[in-house]
């Protein structure tokens, strides 16, 4: 379905960034009617044809959501910047990243003086990382500072953002310690939640709780004992360029 629609009242309009993802597909299969899924290039919008909800695509000019002016946006944001933490891909990444965010940027744009609310899904490795998962962990730290500076410039809109353990599929859970992790269909609950609530920040699931919870343990040993990690830091070789660029450290 095409984004240039005829001028009309829409209550609630919902747009997914990510939406080739697992969590992206489990979030289109609880939407309302009105649902936008942004894709990004030409292989989006074929693996996206039939998804049922109406492509926007990402480099295009015309408005992304039509002529249609809602009473209220919801900005799902499933995927936006590294999805691998020990895979590093600096010039790509930071491509990819100033992409998605001008869509952000575009879409608050548009909708001045609506009622919009940015819902992110980070990672609980962005709140306290270890050596190896500076790179992932930073630049999930980048993009939830980058989409705050985006809303505060904008009165009606508001920030959510959400930090999961890790995520599996439903039919993934077969032991009992698995029921630890979040599924896909969870966590694009506790999207849709919070996008109708106060701007907030969560942890999500059990395992994310407990894995923080040790986290602190570890920093505080080693506030008293002197002694860092040695662990060499995977997948960050070559992003040199983009951590000074995005001021990550």
């Amino acid at each position: 379905m095409s984004a240039v629609r005829t001028e009309r009242a829409t209550a609630v309009a919902t747009v997914v960034l990510g939406p080739k993802t697992r969590l992206g597909a489990a979030l289109l299969a609880t939407a309302g009617p009105e649902v936008y899924a942004v894709a990004r290039d030409e292989q989006d919008q074929a693996a996206l044809a039939s998804c049922g909800a109406t492509l926007v695509g990402a480099e295009s000019s015309a408005p992304l959501l039509g002529r249609a002016r809602p009473d209220a946006v919801r900005i799902h944001v499933c995927a936006l910047g590294p999805v691998h933490p020990e895979t590093a891909r600096p010039g790509t990444d930071a491509a990819s990243v100033d992409r998605d965010l001008g869509v952000v940027a575009r879409l608050l744009d548009e909708a001045a003086g609506c009622n919009v609310h940015v819902v992110l899904v980070s990672s609980v490795l962005a709140l306290a990382p270890g050596a190896d998962r500076a790179y992932y962990a930073g630049w999930k730290n980048v993009v939830e500072e980058e989409l705050a500076a985006m809303v505060a410039g904008h009165s009606s809109a508001r920030l959510s953002v959400l930090y999961p353990g890790r995520l599996v599929a439903a039919e993934e859970r077969r032991r009992p310690w698995h029921r630890l992790h979040t599924t896909f269909e969870r966590l694009a609950a506790h999207m849709t939640q919070a996008g109708v609530g106060p701007g907030r920040s969560r942890l999500v699931g059990l395992d994310a709780r407990a894995w923080l919870l040790a986290r602190s343990f570890s920093l505080l040993a080693t506030t008293f004992s002197g002694l860092r990690s040695t662990r060499r830091r995977h997948g960050v070789a070559g992003a040199t360029e983009t951590n000074e660029r995005y001021e990550i450290r």
